[in-house]
């Protein structure tokens, strides 16, 4: 998932320019990883929707699955995880879902967003 907005960015986390996706580590240390995606599915029928935190683009850190009943509305995938990352350690979202069709993601910050919190140094 890309991001092209910041709301809050104090650690220099996110590059609205160079890799869109991650959030990436500056100093070792706890961090709390929390998404929010509102999705729309483009399916007519059910489908399942899998949400994860990537670290690297090599391992998954925390995943959800969810049911999303399909035609216009709109579900609210939540996923959360505590960390112990390393400087230039990078997490990303990734979504997959079942049906094939297009899911829109919206757009509002408020309901669609990736945000990270340190907890403490390493």
């Amino acid at each position: 998932v890309n991001w092209f907005a910041e709301t809050i960015d104090t650690g220099s986390f996110h590059d609205n320019d160079t890799n869109r996706s991650r959030l990436t580590i500056t100093d070792a240390g706890y961090y709390q990883l929390y998404a929010s995606l509102d999705l729309t599915s483009g399916a007519t029928a059910d489908a399942v929707g899998l949400m994860e935190i990537r670290k690297n683009a090599a391992s998954t850190v925390a995943t959800v699955n969810m049911h999303h009943v399909g035609g216009t509305t709109t579900q609210t995938f939540l996923i959360g995880v505590k960390v112990l990352a390393a400087a230039a350690d990078y997490y990303e979202i990734r979504f997959t879902q079942s049906s094939g069709d297009t899911w829109t993601m919206g757009s509002a910050t408020d309901k669609s967003f990736f945000e990270i919190t340190k907890l403490a140094a390493a």
